[in-house]
């Protein structure tokens, strides 16, 4: 097999990680999507983007030096696990068995060159599972480390250590600005990953509405406002950035952001440029249905633009139809709650209260 035809293979057997060419080639940083389509019509791709692509399936480089008589032995091979860096997610169920140095049986098992690599993989499940505290001793660990992964990886580590520092649950607000900061003057590294701008942009917003001691403030009159208005223009940017399916996320936070300000400055909230841009949102952005990032977002818009009855007929439509987790509905119960104490808008008080009693009801 060639490593094209290696390619074209993982790409069906991983396809709800691959997606689509496009998505993919953004997953790779790849500002056009040319090299995934060729790699696809038989050019082989070449050494660095195999490493690339076999981080990018959680499997070992070795997939391109070994030869396969067939695809369904090369098949057989990468689905037995034989070539996985980390166990299979399915297998992840006692991570902590596998955490912490010595402790780590399988990385015992590879070459010291592998290991960061591997840790940086078990931080990110980590994340995966909301633990970010033990996800961020595991960053440490890899600084503290002398790898050459460390150095040629230096920005996707400090992109993952600045989004942990963040975590609702950590709350070093000020160590995550120092990072995103550089990462954004670091050769433009924000234009390929926008979401640098957005975290940027959400923790301006918790030390303009937060204290020292990380509680809300008593009243708008507390707020940084600057503070506020930085996140709100940065929100904007990271909206222009993104591509169309991920736009939402900064468009609904600029919105309860516009109507915050508004409330402190004109104790009411002009609604005309939200609705500009909820259209223009929605001329791009596809709602995933089956998702309650997406649905809830739409959901927290309508009711930021006055549309409460639609945005409560909307979430219970996706309740009625959907399992959600209850880290995802106190999720957007806590941006609800930030919300309504400092506008007290009644439409917010009501979306937060029927959210509750959905919690409550549903007893996840």
């Amino acid at each position: 097999m060639t490593h094209s035809d290696k390619f074209v293979e993982l790409t069906k057997i991983y396809s709800d990680i691959f997606v689509d060419v496009e998505s993919f080639s953004i997953k790779l940083s790849y500002k056009r999507p040319t090299s995934v389509w060729n790699w696809i019509d038989g050019l082989n791709p070449n050494s660095k983007n195999r490493a690339k692509i076999a981080e990018f399936f959680n499997l070992k480089t070795d997939i391109w030096i070994e030869d396969f008589i067939s695809t369904s032995s090369f098949k057989r091979r990468i689905e037995s696990g034989e070539f996985d860096i980390l166990p299979k997610r399915d297998n992840l169920e006692n991570i902590d068995q596998y955490i912490y140095g010595e402790k780590i049986e399988m990385l015992d098992t590879l070459e010291y060159k592998d290991k960061p690599l591997a840790l940086f993989h078990y931080a990110k499940e980590l994340k995966s599972k909301n633990r970010a505290k033990e996800a961020l001793e595991i960053i440490e660990k890899i600084e503290e480390s002398n790898s050459s992964y460390k150095y040629n990886n230096h920005n996707q580590i400090a992109h993952l250590k600045a989004i942990l520092l963040s975590h609702e649950r950590v709350q070093e607000w000020d160590r995550a600005l120092d990072i995103l900061k550089k990462l954004y003057s670091s050769a433009k590294y924000h234009l390929k990953e926008p979401e640098i701008v957005t975290l940027i942009a959400s923790n301006y917003k918790r030390k303009a509405l937060y204290n020292a001691k990380k509680e809300l403030h008593n009243s708008i009159e507390e707020i940084d406002i600057n503070l506020l208005v930085q996140a709100y223009s940065l929100y904007k940017e990271a909206y222009r950035l993104k591509d169309s399916q991920q736009k939402y996320y900064d468009a609904v936070n600029y919105a309860y952001i516009h109507n915050i300000i508004d409330t402190i400055e004109y104790e009411y909230a002009e609604k005309e440029e939200l609705k500009k841009l909820y259209k223009e949102l929605h001329r791009v952005w596809q709602i995933d249905a089956n998702s309650w990032w997406e649905v809830s977002s739409n959901a927290e818009f309508l009711m930021l633009l006055g549309d409460i009855d639609l945005a409560i007929t909307e979430i219970n439509y996706f309740l009625d139809t959907n399992s959600v987790d209850k880290f995802e509905i106190e999720t957007t119960l806590r941006q609800l709650k930030i919300y309504r104490h400092f506008t007290k808008d009644k439409n917010g008080i009501k979306l937060y209260n029927h959210l509750k009693e959905a919690l409550n009801y549903l007893k996840i």
